[in-house]
């Protein structure tokens, strides 16, 4: 009731303007031109009392052309607000609705087998664990940053102490970080060519290394901070029935600053995926650093054998 007595309001203001502006019109505007500017009365018309006369009756006859249109220009402007209040009762949009609720209950099932496969699988591939030979199974399993531990409760944690950070181990054996790598030292013996090999491998690979544990880390923080849950949550009222209905039926002033908000939230998803492929990006690049940094023995045998002639077999 408040939207529709607004839109009334904003009819009468509108059509009031309209009038104005039509009544007020100078009735020269169609008059003699130069040069496309319209001349003033007093170029076109002598000062005689006739001029005069014509003058009155022309601007009269326009202020009377323009009356007798506003019934058209009011009804045009309340098919315009009543069309804007109306429900849409389109096939066009139903079917739309229809489309999106179906893709959405497709995705929903692809999510929920998702979880179901996985365990499946990691409960295959992970088979021979027990909790004798293999108390650490939760530090090697994706499902445990998602909150799904292979063995729950963990075998380490007896009750005393610090209970076993899994999520922070498995970051650790994911990222390579669990790959002891010895520190280059001055007082080795090799050749400072030798040693300038390794001191370069140690630093490729230590570096590819903490950056994967920070790319690690944020999909575990993303995963404890329950982001995935919250982007189920917007997702589900994004799909949702009940907002297609609303769209349907309810004024166009509250589906717009739901749309509104629901851009604000797209922006940010944006920026998200951005971050994730620089980050991809990145990741393709020290990939390519370790291909070239494992091809340095075979790179060494290339030098070996090209610096010092070898004998013909």
């Amino acid at each position: 009731m408040f939207l529709s007595a607004r839109v009334k309001k904003l009819t009468v203001w509108t059509a009031t303007i309209a009038v104005l502006q039509m009544t007020y019109q100078p009735a020269w505007a169609d008059a003699t031109t130069a040069g496309g500017l319209p001349i003033a009365p007093s170029a076109v018309a002598d000062t005689t009392a006739e001029g005069y006369l014509q003058q009155i009756a022309q601007y009269t006859n326009a202020t009377m052309v323009s009356v007798s249109n506003i019934p058209t220009y009011l009804l045009a402007i309340t098919q315009a607000m009543v069309s804007w209040i109306n429900p849409d009762t389109t096939n066009t949009t139903a079917n739309l609705q229809n489309a999106f609720t179906g893709y959405y209950i497709a995705l929903s099932l692809s999510t929920n087998f998702q979880p179901t496969y996985a365990t499946a699988l990691t409960a295959d591939i992970m088979s021979a664990a027990t909790t004798t030979n293999l108390p650490s199974a939760n530090d090697v399993t994706y499902q445990t940053v998602l909150g799904t531990k292979f063995f729950n409760p963990d075998p380490r944690d007896t009750g005393t102490g610090t209970p076993t950070d899994s999520i922070y181990n498995y970051l650790k054996n994911a990222s390579g970080g669990a790959i002891v790598h010895m520190i280059p030292s001055s007082s080795w013996n090799g050749t400072a060519n030798d040693q300038a090999k390794y001191s370069a491998f140690y630093n490729t690979t230590t570096a590819v290394e903490t950056y994967n544990a920070y790319v690690m880390s944020e999909l575990a923080s993303d995963a404890l901070a329950g982001v995935p849950a919250n982007q189920k949550t917007l997702t589900d009222m994004a799909n949702g029935s009940n907002l297609f209905t609303q769209i349907a039926s309810e004024g166009l002033g509250v589906v717009l600053r739901q749309i509104l908000m629901f851009e604000s939230q797209s922006f940010v998803v944006l920026t998200q995926m951005l971050q994730t492929q620089k980050q991809l990006l990145e990741t393709q690049a020290m990939t390519n650093t370790l291909l070239m940094n494992s091809g340095v023995t075979s790179e060494g045998l290339l030098l070996r054998k090209a610096v010092v002639k070898t004998q013909a077999y």
